[in-house]
């Protein structure tokens, strides 16, 4: 049982999260945690998110 998910490119595991490498996998239930301001523009576009802003929506945050 996964307590979030965390989208990020880079490669490592743990049992606790659903890792993802495309926001499209991500289980919509839990939270989601994007890593990479990149990552965050190619998914949301750079004119719906803020740098300032770590919350995306009630379920999905972002970090460098």
């Amino acid at each position: 049982m996964f307590i979030g998910n965390i989208v990020t490119q880079k490669e490592f595991s743990d049992k606790r999260y659903n890792i993802c490498k495309s926001y499209k996998e991500v289980n919509k239930i839990l939270p989601t945690l994007i890593i990479g301001w990149k990552n965050v523009k190619d998914i949301f576009g750079e004119d719906n998110v803020s740098i300032l802003n770590k919350k995306i929506n009630e379920n999905t945050f972002w970090t460098f």
